[in-house]
């Protein structure tokens, strides 16, 4: 690394606010790459993994936050970058990335849309697609439909194959512009929303973003199922890490229940998520996709972390 620095959102802790200082400069080594960046986005994984709320949650500090980005290759190529070498992370001036962890951003789409889009959107697609197996015909419900890969998956479903969606989230105003079959408040009381979800069924597929209450007043619902199968994918929980789920929740309906993660999984071949991540932006561009951006200068880190409200994604750049 050598004498020489960067500028980047740099974290001491577990639990800790990153800060805006000096880091040596990364070096390409062992087959990496070194990228300028362009753009990085603030997600929901970047604080699991600093609050160490996350199954890849680092131990050892300093680090550079950031599970992505943008940026552009010394042949001058821009790419969205992906799980960046340690302790390099996206929120920085430059960033160490594994060899072949990035795919090409194509022209006409601007670098903080780009990396807005790079993780809810490869989310979405990976809980539905990948992960949910989804099928051509199926019913879907989604779980969290107003956060930002909520929103994305509602939308895209039916694009991969769902015969039915049904969005459930918090906010009223994005559940009306979903374009789904059916929408359900979860901020209703327990008794009426495990009513709301039994109507609105049955389900194939449930994609979860939210877990805590309203995960369990849905699998109150789907004790009387008559689906012959539901794969629900557990990807989130912006309403609470635990819950309480009774053993009869489960032996009462034909649940197969996995968690979103890689581990233990094979991955998507990352030819195959360039054209998914192609194809999102291609969406995006015409307007069938939307997603609410602040940009923010990557030396105010620290505020946006601190205040970020998740209506909008936050995209530093530096």
């Amino acid at each position: 690394m050598g004498n020489e620095t960067i500028n980047a959102a740099v974290l001491h802790a577990q639990g800790a606010t990153p800060r805006y200082e000096p880091f040596p400069a990364p070096s390409a080594a062992d087959g990496q790459v070194v990228a300028t960046v362009l753009a990085a986005a603030l997600k929901p994984v970047d604080r699991w993994l600093a609050d160490g709320a996350h199954h890849a949650a680092p131990a050892r500090f300093p680090l550079v936050v950031g599970a992505d980005g943008v940026g552009v290759l010394d042949d001058g190529s821009r790419v969205a970058f992906l799980a960046p070498a340690p302790p390099y992370g996206g929120m920085a001036e430059r960033v160490a990335l594994r060899p072949g962890m990035w795919l090409p951003v194509p022209h006409g789409v601007d670098d903080v849309t780009a990396a807005a889009l790079a993780n809810p959107g490869l989310a979405a697609w990976k809980a539905l697609v990948h992960v949910g197996e989804l099928t051509e015909g199926q019913s879907v419900l989604v779980l969290g439909a107003t956060g930002a890969s909520g929103r994305i998956a509602a939308r895209i479903a039916r694009r991969y194959g769902a015969g039915r969606v049904v969005a459930a989230g918090r906010d009223a105003r994005v559940l009306e512009t979903l374009g789904a079959d059916a929408t359900i408040r979860v901020d209703s009381p327990r008794e009426e929303l495990a009513a709301a979800f039994a109507t609105a069924g049955p389900y194939d597929l449930v994609v979860d973003y939210l877990w805590g209450p309203p995960a369990e007043a849905l699998f109150a619902a789907l004790a009387g199922s008559q689906a012959p199968r539901i794969r629900y994918v557990q990807v989130g929980i912006s309403a609470g890490a635990t819950l309480t789920l009774p053993a009869t929740a489960l032996r009462a309906a034909p649940l197969e229940l996995v968690g979103n993660g890689g581990t233990g999984r094979r991955l998507p071949d990352l030819d195959e998520v360039a054209g998914v991540y192609r194809d999102l932006l291609t969406w995006t561009a015409a307007g069938e996709l939307e997603i609410e951006i602040e940009r923010v200068p990557l030396a105010d880190v620290a505020t946006a972390w601190l205040n970020a409200d998740g209506r909008r994604r936050v995209v530093f750049v530096p």
